[in-house]
């Protein structure tokens, strides 16, 4: 989660995530984004230097793009590659509105989660509709946001504060273009 292909949250190494969790102040992947400059000055080897800095590098990561967030989830089966094509069909699915904001509760991505966690539910095969995703990887991406235990994550992560920036939608492709029926 905390890795440079996830959330990238720099000084988040090994050392400090066993002392997070040994100490119950981090249960949960939103509970990084409610941790305190003086939580953190607490742990073994740390100053206030060192607390601010991690402060500041969990903060900075309070903005990422989706795919980057739904790879770090830890979603099984789900590569980099297969979190963008997610991504992308997911800003599909839930189009942006002009003037929404991206997180908070009435935000793009709470609504994204919400109607992840729906699909899941209600018709997990749809998920088959994700570029490169066959019936396994569906069944995995379906099985993860319809499980009690992690189908929440994401919203549990907007709800920590975390925005994930839209990818951008995709144009159309020119239908007279060189490339027009080429695979």
């Amino acid at each position: 989660f905390v890795g440079r292909g996830g959330m990238d949250i720099e000084g988040a190494g090994w050392a400090v995530l066993q002392q997070l969790l040994a100490r119950g102040m981090v249960r949960a992947r939103g509970d990084f984004y409610r941790l305190t400059v003086e939580q953190l000055e607490t742990l073994e080897r740390f100053a206030r230097k060192s607390a601010e800095n991690l402060h500041g590098a969990i903060e900075r990561s309070r903005r990422r793009p989706l795919a980057r967030i739904l790879y770090a989830l830890g979603i099984p089966q789900v590569g980099e590659q297969t979190a963008i094509d997610l991504a992308n069909w997911l800003v599909e699915l839930v189009p942006p509105g002009d003037d929404e904001p991206m997180g908070g509760p009435d935000g793009w991505t709470s609504r994204a989660a919400a109607e992840l966690r729906r699909i899941a539910e209600t018709e997990p095969a749809r998920f088959e509709e994700v570029a490169g995703v066959g019936g396994v990887v569906a069944a995995a991406i379906a099985g993860y946001f319809a499980d009690p235990v992690t189908g929440d994550r994401l919203a549990e992560l907007v709800s920590a504060g975390v925005e994930a920036e839209r990818p951008a939608r995709r144009a159309a492709a020119a239908a007279g273009g060189p490339l027009a029926g080429k695979t």
